[in-house]
Parts: structure tokens; C-alpha cells; sequence
């Protein structure tokens, strides 16, 4: 979807961009640049008081002015209690929600709120693409390239299909300001848990999605190169940590949507059944695999008939 010509939002004057963290790496600052590139009315970094200083001081070497990046703080951090403190923070109709270390193309901001001219739009998503670490990919930023290029036409097609999508991708995904400072939101927002018991604090991006859906907002996905974000991924074998997290928020978000709350079914079909797929997709995988050196070995162990 291309931005107008005469928009009724612009970066300058109705995007805030939010990016809860409590790291301070040298990659910050490279972030923050391709950032500004867009021209927001505002970055915000919400952290705790331990990181506070260096974050301002990479954020100085991106804004000298210090006129459109900040820096707020709160006490026992958790990335859904940032995400609010950011939230109440914004004075701006569109927020959109950043990883510490993504870079943005050029063009990111106009294109990523061009959707928002259709009243019904709540959130838009972009499409990525994997950055190596090192000087070459690991064979984790392989496995990783490979599943960032699968979603990629994963959620084309559902966008293009049915408009739906399984996740609006906590690395960059935008969102009307009016829905996520609703206080309800805040309180089920902040007060998740799985099974009455276990306190959720990761699957953020999961729950904004079903929160949308569950409210009657549509979606949307920019899948163009002017909105093609790069990120890093863990080069090493934490990767199949950060994998096995993922799953297990994509297994408990997924199944809330399909069989409790179930509105969906009636508005997104293609992406309910996608999810249903996702269930499977392990054992699958797994499978073929299994089946494979199950014949092998059979066939090698099995007496030759002369």
C-alpha cells in the first residue's frame, strides 16, 4: 500500500516511536540513525536506572539536539511493564513499537503508517530480513534467514488471502495510540497469565495482535522493500533458546485465539488455519527426518535374499 501524496498522518507530526530495553550496545546508536531517517516526533527508550546513562549518552551521538530521542526509566523493568510506561508517555495518534537493534530503510516511516488511511486499520506489520553479526552467517543466522524468509510469504499470503495475520511482529509493528492507551488494555495487558497462574511477561506482540482481532481491528502488512527492516539473531546455539520461546508463546496465544476467544474463525479463516498448522508443524518437521533413517537402517539391517 503507497503513502498518499497528501497523508492524513506523518511521521513528523503523529508518530511516536517506543523501544523498551536494558541493553546499551555501539548497535543502539546505528538503530537510532536509520530511525531519525523517518523523522518521528519523538523516540523513546524506556529502561531501568543501571542503563539509563549510557543509553542517553548513545542517544546523544544519534540526536545532539536531544530534541526528539528520551529516556525514561522504570523500577523491576519487564518488557510489557515498559511497553505501557512508553505507551502513557506519547502524545502522538500512531505509536510504533521497535527492537533496540533493528535498522530501518529509508522510507520506513511513510510507508509503514500509508495503511492507517483506512479508519478500520488498528496495526501494520513489515517484512524482514536477517543482518549477520560477524563478517559471514553463522549456521544459526542460516536457520534464522530461513525462518524470517518463511514467514515472509507467510504472512503475504494471509494479508493478501483473508487480511489477517498470525503476529504483528514485535521487531517493528505500528499501532493506533488510541487502542493501547485504553486502560483496559493496560490492565489485561500487564495481567496476562497461562493456565490462571503463570505470569506472562514475553508474547507481547502475540497478545497486541489478538487484542486487535478480538476488538474488531483489522490489519495489515507491508511486505515492500521500502518497509524490509534488517535485524540480528543470536549467532550461536542460544538461537534454538530463542526458537523454543517463540513456539511456546505462538502455542499459548494461538490456542486463545482458536478455541476461546474464536472470533477468527468468522473474520480471518485462512490465518485460523494457518495457526492450526503451526500446532503440527514440529512433529512434522520432525517426521520426515524419523521416516528417512527409520528405512535407512531397516534397509542396511535387513538380511540381502541372494
Amino acid at each position: 500500500m503507497k503513502p498518499k501524496k497528501n497523508p492524513t498522518f506523518t511521521c513528523k507530526r503523529d508518530v511516536t516511536i517506543l523501544v523498551p530495553t536494558i541493553d546499551a550496545g555501539e548497535e543502539i546508536k546505528l538503530a537510532i540513525k536509520t530511525w531519525l531517517k523517518s523523522e518521528p516526533y519523538e523516540v523513546i527508550f524506556i529502561t531501568n536506572e543501571e542503563t539509563k546513562p549510557a543509553l542517553l549518552e548513545l542517544a546523544r551521538g544519534a540526536d545532539p539536539s536531544g530534541n526528539v530521542v528520551k529516556v525514561i526509566t522504570v523500577e523491576k523493568p519487564n518488557k510489557r511493564k515498559q511497553m505501557v510506561a512508553g505507551i502513557n508517555e506519547v502524545k502522538t495518534q500512531l505509536i510504533i513499537f521497535a527492537d533496540d537493534d533493528v535498522l530501518w530503510p529509508s522510507k520506513m516511516g511513510e510507508w509503514i503508517i500509508a495503511p492507517f488511511e483506512d479508519p478500520r486499520i488498528g496495526g501494520v506489520g513489515t517484512s524482514q530480513t536477517v543482518l549477520s553479526v560477524g563478517e559471514r552467517f553463522t549456521i544459526w543466522e542460516i536457520l534464522a534467514a530461513f525462518r524470517i524468509s518463511m514467514r515472509n510469504i507467510e504472512i503475504t499470503a494471509s494479508t493478501k488471502i483473508d487480511g489477517g495475520l498470525c503476529c504483528l511482529s514485535g521487531r517493528t509493528a505500528a499501532y493506533r495510540t488510541q487502542i493501547i492507551k485504553d486502560p483496559e488494555f493496560q490492565s489485561q495487558f500487564q495481567h496476562e497469565y497461562w493456565l490462571g497462574k503463570y505470569h506472562q511477561h514475553s508474547g507481547d506482540d502475540k497478545f497486541l495482535t489478538r487484542w486487535l482481532y478480538y476488538h474488531e481491528w483489522k490489519t495489515y502488512c507491508q511486505t515492500c522493500p521500502q518497509v524490509e527492516l534488517a535485524s540480528t539473531f543470536k549467532d550461536n546455539w542460544r538461537f534454538l533458546k530463542q526458537l523454543l520461546r517463540w513456539t511456546r508463546n505462538t502455542w499459548r496465544s494461538d490456542f486463545k485465539s482458536i478455541f476461546v476467544e474464536r472470533k477468527i474463525w468468522r473474520q480471518y479463516p485462512y490465518t485460523a488455519f494457518t495457526m492450526i498448522d503451526k500446532f503440527f508443524n514440529p512433529l512434522t518437521l520432525l517426521m520426515g527426518p524419523v521416516t528417512i533413517t527409520y528405512f535407512a537402517v531397516k534397509r542396511y539391517t535387513e538380511p540381502v535374499n541372494s
